[in-house]
């Protein structure tokens, strides 16, 4: 096995232990911080598209043209059943 000897290395040029701790300190930060971007990028893109707001209408009564609310059965105007299909907007 051949290994270096002391008299090849220039002091000067090398980087200290401390030098390289900072460097791998600054690298691991920078790619913790990218990550969790990523990651709260996803998150609220996928609630984004699944999030309704409290009593907003999601369609039109068919029998009476009334609104219908968030996870209504019945129509609040009419009393008439609201088919799951039926969400549509007019």
């Amino acid at each position: 096995m051949v290994g270096i000897s002391p008299a090849y290395i220039d002091p000067g040029s090398s980087l200290g232990v401390l030098e390289v701790l900072i460097i791998a300190a600054v690298i691991v930060i920078v790619f913790i911080a990218a990550l969790v971007a990523v990651i709260m990028f996803v998150v609220r893109k996928s609630r984004g598209s699944q999030q309704v707001m409290p009593g907003a209408t999601l369609g039109f009564c068919s029998s009476c043209g009334n609104p219908l609310q968030e996870r209504a059965s019945f129509c609040s105007k009419c009393g008439a059943a609201v088919n799951p299909t039926q969400g549509q907007k007019k």
